[in-house]
């Protein structure tokens, strides 16, 4: 009977107002997430500025990495919230044809491909469930995706974009840069990266090392890339490794001072 009242008057069914319910919500929350991220994507560029004013050229080239980031999740948040404007702009057409409308298919493949990849927008999961309620699993699986969204999610930063980023902010700071200078020393260090933690995990697993262990050697072989990555000389290196040595002799000290007071207390 209300289905037939609805169809009567023209009303949205009861499936498509909770959609518009959720991707208002939605909105809503871009809103909120969109301004937090503006703010964080303004500090760093601010702590970039002040780097290259600094001379501090490789770590303002590595923090442009955070930049594109963020820009990334604002990218996203820009593109959710016009296909949520544009599926509530015509939610009546999911009710008056049994498939998805052709011209909201864009925007409906759009939400389920964000769905599992905004955990910061759960009502994203629900307008999922809606979708697959009322097209089937099917329809789910055989939405194809843009490229440029795919690509929009993906984690992975180019050193393209870092670049774009760290030169617009020389440029506005009036500040001379040779690109060339911080890209060949960040390639070289990635590969370094990739090179010692390959050497960590082929050694674990032939001498056995614990997970935990594991895991202490490249936080240490990090901290010691990062100390030499700001102190080049020789002495500077000497104290590098000092440093680290009396590090892993305080903690084994430490582990030593608790086991001595657990026998004496047991002891006594």
């Amino acid at each position: 009977m209300c289905l037939e009242i609805e169809k009567l008057f023209g009303l949205p069914s009861r499936q498509t107002r909770e959609l518009k319910t959720q991707l208002r919500c939605t909105i809503g929350r871009i809103a909120l997430l969109r301004r937090k991220h503006q703010v964080q994507c303004a500090m760093e560029r601010d702590d970039i500025a002040h780097l290259l004013l600094q001379t501090e050229t490789h770590r303002a080239f590595r923090r442009a990495e955070q930049v594109v980031k963020e820009q990334k999740m604002l990218d996203i948040y820009n593109l959710v919230e016009m296909d949520c404007n544009r599926i509530i702009g015509k939610a009546l057409l999911f009710d008056q044809q049994m498939d998805c409308p052709d011209e909201l298919f864009e925007a409906v493949s759009g939400l389920i491909y964000a769905a599992p990849r905004c955990g910061d927008l759960p009502e994203l999961r629900k307008v999922r469930h809606i979708f697959t309620d009322k097209y089937g699993k099917d329809f789910i699986m055989k939405c194809g995706f843009d490229p440029q969204v795919i690509e929009m999610f993906s984690r992975k930063v180019s050193i393209e974009s870092m670049k774009s980023v760290t030169m617009q902010i020389a440029y506005e700071q009036g500040i001379k840069l040779d690109i060339a200078e911080l890209v060949l020393p960040y390639n070289a260090e990635e590969n370094l990266n990739v090179e010692v933690r390959n050497e960590i995990i082929n050694k674990s697993s032939s001498d056995k090392i614990h997970p935990v262990k594991l895991i202490n050697m490249e936080k240490e072989e990090e901290e010691r890339r990062g100390l030499l990555h700001d102190n080049n000389s020789d002495e500077n290196m000497k104290n590098v490794d000092d440093k680290l040595k009396r590090k892993t002799t305080l903690s084994f000290g430490k582990r030593v001072g608790v086991s001595v007071r657990t026998r004496r207390s047991g002891n006594g």
